[in-house]
C-alpha cells in the first residue's frame, strides 16, 4: 500500500506542476505579472492568478469549523497560506500542519507582521465532518482555519485553481482501517494569496518550518 501511495502522490505532484500551463481558462492572460523571487522552498507564479470560482459562482461558499460561511472576502484584506488535505492522513498532512504552527510560531516570535490566516481544506467532506475538521486544526493551533464544503466539484475546481492535486485510492484486505476502505494521495505543496485572494506563490516540498517563514516574509516584503 506504501508503494503504491508514493508511486500516485510522485505522479501527482509531477501532475501539479504543470496545471497552470494547462488550465490557462483558470488563469487571465491580462493578470498583473509578478516580480521574481528567490524562494528557499517555492515558486513565484509569473502572474497573479484571480480565483475563477467565485466569479462564476460568486455565491459559493465553504463552511468552516464553527459551522460559519466561509467565501470570497474572507481570503481577501489579508495574506493566506492555504493547505489541503484530510484529517485522516497518517504522515504527510500533521506534518505539514506542524510545519504550518511551527512556521506561524517564529513568525510571531520575530514580530512580523501581517501574520498569515491559515486555512486547512479537506479534501474528504464524506469522513471530515465539521466536528472532524474543527478537532484536525484545533490540535495544532486555535488560530487556524478548517474548511469544508458537499461540492464536490466546487472543492476540485478551487483545488486545481491553487495547484493542488489529490485522488482517492480505494484499500482492500489490510489496507482497510477503521474509517473506511480508501485514503487519498495528494500534493503537499502551500498555496499562497495576497489581499485581494489572489494566487502570487507556492511553497513547493519538501519545506521546513524556517524555509516556510522566510519564504512568506520574503513574498510579503517585496508585494506589500
Amino acid at each position: 500500500m506504501l508503494k503504491k501511495y508514493l508511486t500516485a502522490l510522485m505522479a501527482l505532484s509531477a501532475l501539479s506542476m504543470t496545471v497552470p500551463s494547462q488550465a490557462n481558462w483558470f488563469w487571465p492572460e491580462k493578470s498583473t505579472t509578478l516580480p521574481s523571487i528567490t524562494l528557499e522552498s517555492g515558486v513565484m507564479m509569473p502572474r497573479v492568478k484571480p480565483i475563477a470560482l467565485f466569479k462564476t459562482q460568486p455565491s459559493f461558499h465553504f463552511t468552516d469549523q464553527n459551522g460559519q460561511a466561509f467565501g470570497l472576502k474572507n481570503f481577501q484584506q489579508q495574506w493566506t497560506l492555504v493547505f489541503f488535505g484530510f484529517s485522516y492522513c497518517p504522515m504527510l498532512c500533521p506534518t505539514t500542519m506542524a510545519q504550518l504552527n511551527n512556521a506561524y510560531q517564529q513568525l510571531s516570535a520575530d514580530h512580523f507582521t501581517p501574520l498569515p490566516q491559515i486555512v486547512f481544506i479537506t479534501i474528504d467532506p464524506a469522513r471530515d465532518s465539521q466536528a472532524n475538521v474543527k478537532k484536525f486544526v484545533s490540535a495544532f493551533n486555535p488560530h487556524f482555519i478548517g474548511l469544508r464544503t458537499d461540492d464536490v466539484a466546487a472543492l476540485s475546481q478551487f483545488s486545481h485553481e491553487l495547484d493542488a492535486a489529490y485522488e482517492k485510492i480505494n484499500g482492500s484486505g489490510k489496507d482497510k482501517d477503521s474509517h473506511g476502505d480508501y485514503t487519498y494521495t495528494h500534493t503537499g505543496d502551500i498555496a499562497v494569496l495576497n489581499p485581494e485572494g489572489e494566487l502570487v506563490a507556492m511553497l513547493t516540498m519538501p519545506h521546513t518550518d524556517k524555509e516556510i517563514a522566510n519564504d512568506y516574509e520574503a513574498i510579503v516584503n517585496k508585494l506589500k
